[in-house]
């Protein structure tokens, strides 16, 4: 795949990875259509489709049929240099939602409420 991606550092990095923690936190991309880069595979039957998610920048290639609709092979990812590099840390998917949920605003989430109204004794004895 065509090296396609910005080198970041600093800030821009640290926002790079919680882009990339809200698309691990969720388990998908969100992705747009974009024309083939220069340099990118061209299959020898079907078409491929090229899609970058607007968050982290990953790409995505489908190799499809345009007639039929179908996925002629599997989806393959050029993800930055950076994402692959959080990615080599092994995070499980827990660390990722949590990355991300602690970028939210307090006021998105809906917390248990503590239970202040419990009897003791709920249970009438014999007499």
């Amino acid at each position: 795949m065509p090296n396609s991606h910005p080198t970041l550092t600093g800030d821009d990095l640290e926002n790079a990875i919680i882009d990339a923690a809200r698309c691990r936190a969720g388990r998908r991309h969100r992705l747009d259509p974009i024309p083939l880069p220069v340099g990118a595979p061209r299959p020898t039957f079907g078409s491929f489709l090229a899609e970058r998610c607007e968050l982290c920048g990953t790409v995505r290639y489908a190799h499809i049929s345009r007639i039929t609709g179908q996925l002629l092979g599997p989806y393959r990812y050029d993800h930055p240099s950076w994402y692959e590099a959080a990615l080599g840390e092994r995070q499980d998917p827990q660390w990722w939602r949590a990355t991300y949920w602690s970028t939210l605003d307090s006021s998105l989430f809906a917390d248990a409420q503590p239970v202040t109204d419990i009897k003791k004794n709920s249970r009438r004895r014999a007499s």
